[in-house]
Order: structure tokens, then C-alpha cells, then sequence
């Protein structure tokens, strides 16, 4: 039997622990990676490879200090199932982004929340046999490699003299830049226009006196 795997991003770590207690419970074929902040994530993601499952609370996509995690929620293939206690105006909008493939909801029981899980599960392995005779041997997307692309440009110190010719709205598109989201998805997590976004990119790249994202990323790097 394939040991599914799923990814727990939720700052709440009873939540956390308590959800991989009862998944365990009814599945012991489950291999969990579970992460409270940005921190985490990176250093427990590192070394997987795509999820059968990706389980995240709202508060990680409603708040702007998750730019990594937003980043790779944006490019992965693996399904993902947004935890929370209504769905807000603008969490739905979130949802349609990422294109979400369901939601929980903190206030449905727990045997409730496992059966969906499940259920979820079941179908996902289910479509994937029919579409990928050997799904169990190869995997779509590779957490490692992405954090091996995105993290050593993210974790770039700046020289003073390169940022120093930023305004503070610029830095924060930069950041966004830095993690690899396009200019539709900086403009939503930032709340602003898409062309507001694209006159910023073009100020940064005249700033740093580069041509393309391609030479931002390598000129960052040192």
C-alpha cells in the first residue's frame, strides 16, 4: 500500500497534533509534514516531493507574513482544503485564486471532518490510477525543488546600496517578486490594481537596472 501523504499548515499545533491523531486512527498508511509558520514550512517541505493532500488554515492565506508558503500554494498541483470558520468575502475570492478543492469548517465534528478527508482521498487515488497508470512511481510536483529555486533568492541579504532607491511599497512587491508570484497575484495579496503592479515591477527593474524577472532573480542571488 502507497503511504499517502498529506501537508498541515495551521499556526494552531493542538489542532495540528490532534488532526493527525484521528487521521492516523482510521489510515496508519498516512505520512504527515506539518508546519505553524513560514519558518517551518521551509525547513519541514525541503525535502518532499507533492502531496496527496494539502491541508491549510485561512489565517496562513489572509495575512501578508506568509509570502513563501502563498507562493508555493499558488504553483503547486497538489489539491488543497482550506480550514476555517466562514467563508469571507475575500477567503473566497482566495479560494478561486489557488483553486481550492474544497473547504472545512473548524465548527463541523471531527468525524466529520476525517470522513471528508477520506472521502477526498479516495477519489483523488482514484482519478489519479485512471489518468496515471504509474502514479505510484512518479510524482508531478517536487516541493524541493521549488524552496532549491525560490529559497536562496529569498534569503538574499541586499546590499544598502541596492535598496536604497526603493520606496517602501516597491520592497514590498520585490518580496513578492522574490518568491515567484505573477503580477495578478501580487496585486491580490497586496490589494491593489494589477496595473498599480506592473508599473511598480517596471520602477524596480529600471532601480536595479535589469531587463526581466530572469535578471532580477540571478542579480539578487549576489
Amino acid at each position: 500500500m502507497r503511504l499517502k501523504k498529506i501537508l498541515i499548515i495551521d499556526p494552531r499545533p493542538l489542532l495540528r497534533e490532534g488532526l493527525k491523531s484521528v487521521l492516523r486512527q482510521t489510515d496508519h498508511a498516512i505520512g504527515f509534514i506539518d508546519a505553524g509558520n513560514e519558518c517551518e514550512f521551509v525547513k519541514a517541505a525541503r525535502y518532499s516531493k507533492a502531496f496527496d493532500l494539502i491541508l491549510v488554515h485561512e489565517s496562513i492565506l489572509l495575512t501578508a507574513n506568509h509570502g513563501m508558503i502563498t507562493a508555493y500554494l499558488y504553483k503547486t498541483d497538489s489539491p488543497i482544503i482550506v480550514i476555517c470558520e466562514e467563508i469571507s468575502e475575500k477567503l473566497d475570492i482566495k479560494l478561486k485564486f489557488l483553486n481550492a478543492s474544497g473547504v472545512i469548517k473548524n465548527s463541523e465534528p471531527v468525524e466529520t471532518i476525517v470522513t471528508r478527508v477520506f472521502d477526498f482521498l479516495s477519489r483523488r487515488n482514484q482519478s489519479d490510477c485512471l489518468s496515471y497508470p504509474h502514479c505510484y512511481e512518479t510524482e508531478k510536483t517536487n516541493v524541493a525543488d521549488y524552496l532549491a529555486q525560490h529559497i536562496p533568492v529569498a534569503n538574499t541579504l541586499f546590499t544598502q546600496d541596492k535598496l536604497e532607491y526603493l520606496t517602501e511599497r516597491q520592497r514590498d512587491v520585490l518580496n513578492y517578486l522574490k518568491v515567484g508570484l505573477m503580477n495578478k497575484e501580487i496585486a491580490f495579496e497586496m490589494g491593489i490594481r494589477e496595473s498599480t503592479v506592473k508599473r511598480h515591477v517596471s520602477d524596480i527593474f529600471k532601480k536595479l537596472r535589469v531587463h526581466n524577472r530572469t535578471q532580477l532573480a540571478i542579480s539578487l542571488s549576489y
